[in-house]
This record gives structure tokens, sequence and C-alpha cells, in this order.
């Protein structure tokens, strides 16, 4: 048996994402996440978690944890529905540390993990 990791993170909606007819009704709680090793197979699948709204109700956030992910690869690549990859090093990965939005920020700049890991942000969505 290989060594694993979990790659644990959040991954948010923000701004107009709330809205209902926003063309992301597939964004919701056990919606899939797969993760992809360097050759681009599906090494682990997991899904969406428990979600909860920011204080400021501008924003929905979704805890992520993929269980077995490999360790051995130089990167991999995370999809969240069908909504692109993103690359993170094998050290965040093995670090289990994974921050991810969709939508604008509720403040400017990228959103990112407590430890500054990993940043994704796609434009638009829906909570």
């Amino acid at each position: 048996m290989s060594a694993t990791v979990t790659l644990e993170g959040e991954f948010a909606l923000t701004d107009e994402v709330l809205s209902v007819d926003s063309g992301y009704e597939d964004i919701a709680e056990g919606t899939s996440v797969t993760v992809y090793g360097a050759k681009g197979d599906v090494v682990a699948t997991g899904s969406l978690g428990d979600s909860k709204p920011s204080d400021s109700g501008l924003a929905c956030t979704f805890k992520i944890a993929v269980e077995d992910v490999p360790k051995g690869e130089k990167f991999y690549k995370v999809e969240v529905s069908h909504r692109g990859t993103v690359q993170l090093s094998a050290e965040e990965a093995k670090a289990g540390e994974l921050a991810a939005s969709l939508g604008w920020p509720e403040t400017p700049g990228p959103r990112s993990s407590r430890t500054g890991a990993f940043v994704l942000r796609w434009v638009c969505g829906r909570c």
C-alpha cells in the first residue's frame, strides 16, 4: 500500500454566485471533486462537504477533504464539478492545504487558505 495524504481545504462561492439563476446550480454539498496526477489520470475523488455562509452573506464556503491522494506525484490538478482544473504542487498536497473560490472575492485580492498555500479564482458562480 502506497503512502497517501488527505487534501483538505475550502471552496467558496462569492458575490453574484449566490443568485438563484446564475448558471452554477451544480455547485452544492456533494458536488464531485476530482484530483488528477501529473499524467492526467484520476488519482482520487471526493465531494464538497458542509457549507456555511460568510458573515457578510456574500459568500458560501464548502469544506473539502479528498482522502487517499497518493504521494509521489510532481504536481496535482483539482477540479470541482466540471469547472476546469487548477494545479498545486506536491508540497501543497502533502501539507493537505487547498483554498479555492468561484466568483468575485468579497474583498480585493485572491482568497487564500489560512496558511496561504494555494489560491484559485474562477469568474462567477452560485451557492
